[in-house]
C-alpha cells in the first residue's frame, strides 16, 4: 500500500478542491508569483521564534531586526503578489509594529515556554505520526507553553487579517493535528496532559489613518478546551478517508455554490480554468502535460 503524507495544510487543500491539491501537491505547479501573505506570516513566525527561545536563555532578542531581515530576503528572492492597497515598505511597517508589541504580550500572558526532557524549548517542533493504515501525519507545531497554573497549552500564532471565532478554534483541523501529535509524542517529551489549545493573533491590520484607529494589534491568545478522544478519532478517520482518495486519484473540480466557492482565491484559476500556463512552472514535460490535459 502506498503511504501517503498528509500535513495539516495539505488535508486544508484537499477539502477545499481536490484538483487544486493535485496540482499543487501531486504535479508540483507552482505560481510565478508569490503571495506577500506567506512570507509576511513566515517572517513573523520566525521573528517571534527566536524572541521566544531567547527567554528560555532568560535573554532579550528583539523580534523586530529578525522580522525585517526576513522580510526583506523573502522580497528580494520572489516575485511578490500583494493585495490591494499593500506594498513591501507598508507590510514592514506592519509587521514592525506587531513584533515591537509582541515581547510585552508575551509577559502579560504569564506563559513559559515548554521545555522536553533534554531540556529543549518546543517551539517549531517538526513531529510525524503513523496514524495506521499507510497514512503518516506530518506536523511542525508552533509552540507549546506552560501557563501561571502549570498547565500545558498548545498554541499556533497566526498573522490574519481578521480575528478568529471561538467557533472556528473549537473545531479548527490544524490544532486538532497538533494536540493529537503531541498526545503521541508525550512519553518522549516528557510532558503532562494538554489542558488547552488555541491561536495567538498578530492581526494584520492596516495602519491606522487617524490616530483613533486600532491598526495592527496582538491579540489575547485565544485558548479552548482540548480536543476530546472521539474527536481525535474521527480526525483520524478524515485522514484515512482524505488517503483513500488521494491513491485512487479522486481530484475532481469543486467549485461548490457561488456563496461559498473557493474559485476566486484559487492561485490555479487560470490553469484550471483555460489553461493558461504562462504564470506557472512545472517541475517537467510531463507535469505540464498532465495539468493542461485537466482544464480542457
Amino acid at each position: 500500500m502506498e503511504t501517503i503524507y498528509l500535513s495539516p495544510s495539505g488535508l486544508a487543500t484537499l477539502e477545499n478542491c481536490p484538483r487544486s491539491y493535485q496540482f499543487s501537491r501531486v504535479l508540483k505547479v507552482r505560481t510565478r508569483q508569490t503571495s506577500c501573505h506567506l512570507g509576511f506570516g513566515g517572517a513573523a513566525g520566525s521573528a517571534a521564534e527566536v524572541f521566544l527561545r531567547g527567554t528560555v536563555r532568560g535573554q532579550f532578542v528583539d523580534p523586530v531586526p529578525v522580522f525585517i531581515k526576513l522580510w526583506n530576503e523573502f522580497c528580494d528572492r520572489h516575485h511578490v503578489r500583494y493585495k490591494r492597497g499593500m506594498s513591501r515598505e507598508r507590510l514592514q511597517e506592519i509587521g514592525v509594529r506587531l513584533l515591537t508589541e509582541f515581547p510585552d504580550a508575551w509577559r502579560k500572558s504569564g506563559f513559559t515556554v515548554a521545555l522536553d526532557r533534554h531540556g529543549e524549548p518546543i517551539v517549531e517542533r517538526k513531529l510525524r505520526v503513523n496514524v495506521g493504515c499507510g497514512v503518516v501525519l506530518v506536523t511542525k507545531l508552533d509552540i507549546l507553553v506552560v501557563d501561571s497554573d502549570g498547565n500545558y497549552v498548545l498554541l499556533d500564532l497566526k498573522t490574519p487579517g481578521k480575528e478568529t471565532s471561538v467557533e472556528f478554534t473549537l473545531t479548527a483541523d490544524q490544532l486538532t493535528a497538533y494536540q493529537l501529535a503531541l498526545q503521541v509524542y508525550a512519553q518522549e517529551l516528557g510532558i503532562g496532559e494538554i489542558s488547552g489549545v488555541g491561536y495567538w493573533e498578530l492581526l494584520k491590520k492596516d495602519l491606522p489613518k487617524t490616530t483613533r484607529g486600532k491598526g495592527p494589534e496582538v491579540l489575547e491568545p485565544l485558548v479552548v478546551r482540548p480536543r476530546s478522544d472521539q474527536e481525535i478519532d474521527q480526525f483520524v478517520e478524515k485522514l484515512h478517508f482524505a488517503a483513500d482518495n488521494i491513491r485512487c486519484k479522486r481530484f475532481p473540480k469543486t467549485p461548490r455554490m457561488a456563496y461559498n466557492t473557493p474559485c476566486g482565491a484559487c492561485d490555479e484559476l487560470p490553469l484550471c480554468l483555460r489553461g493558461e500556463s504562462e504564470e506557472f512552472t512545472f517541475p517537467d514535460e510531463n507535469s505540464k502535460r498532465i495539468a493542461l490535459s485537466l482544464a480542457a
